[in-house]
């Protein structure tokens, strides 16, 4: 599994049983985020008892029991086991009450940005292996615009990429059209705080294709993570 660091103000730190946390961790709107790396057979104890979102992004957790591109909320059992070398995204909830969504960041090299009007990202993305994480804050009812990942748009970036998309603060949904307008909206997933949504991409003549879709904020306004795997030699 490569758990390469690639975001130069972050590194491993090595930990007991050769476990790896990042750090330094990311700190915005109450939470601290970092990577962690568990190799197989290996216990992580989750220090404190704040709630912790563990998004699983490589390998297999037994403990909690989790898939890979998902995500659960702990509160107790505060033990992550891998049951394969595993690759997780720690989202650490110390102040569970803070109403400011889009609050300033520390830690790491990071500022906001407005690609769109209503619609914030952070920036640089932190990516470390084949994985690519950034924070977006969308304003309350903002539709985050309809898009496929098609070549011809600037979300692809010149690559292929697995997304899938974990709330933090604030409710939302992701949702599925037929055609780029608002009005052909055939499905959608409701996101509350520590929900991810089954992947929307699936592989065709291995290529990974994707609906037309959106993240749509509910009048809370919302703060979600999106991960990106950047995949190759894919199979049908």
């Amino acid at each position: 599994m490569d758990i390469t660091i690639k975001s130069p103000s972050m590194n491993w730190k090595e930990a007991a049983n050769g476990i790896k946390i990042s750090n330094p961790g990311l700190t915005t709107a109450g939470y601290t985020m970092r990577f962690a790396y568990i190799p197989s057979g290996k216990t992580m104890s989750l220090a404190g008892n704040q709630r912790v979102i563990v998004n699983l992004l490589n390998g297999s957790l037994a403990r909690p029991a989790l898939e890979e591109k998902d995500c659960i909320t702990v509160v107790q059992n505060r033990f992550i086991t891998a049951e394969k070398d595993s690759l997780v995204f720690l989202c650490i909830d110390e102040n569970p009450d803070t109403k400011d969504m889009k609050s300033a960041i520390s830690g790491l090299d990071l500022k906001w940005i407005e690609p769109a009007h209503g619609c914030f990202r952070t920036d640089p993305k932190l990516e470390v292996g084949n994985y690519k994480v950034n924070l977006w804050y969308l304003i309350p009812n903002k539709n985050g615009g309809i898009h496929n990942h098609a070549d011809n748009q600037d979300h692809n970036e010149g690559v292929q990429f697995i997304e899938f998309h974990t709330q933090l603060r604030g409710k939302g949904c992701m949702v599925k059209y037929k055609e780029q307008k608002e009005s052909t909206e055939y499905e959608r997933f409701e996101l509350n705080p520590g929900q991810s949504h089954p992947l929307f991409s699936k592989v065709e003549n291995n290529i990974v294709k994707y609906p037309w879709h959106a993240y749509v904020a509910s009048e809370t306004g919302a703060l979600f993570l999106v991960f990106e795997e950047i995949v190759n030699n894919l199979q049908k």
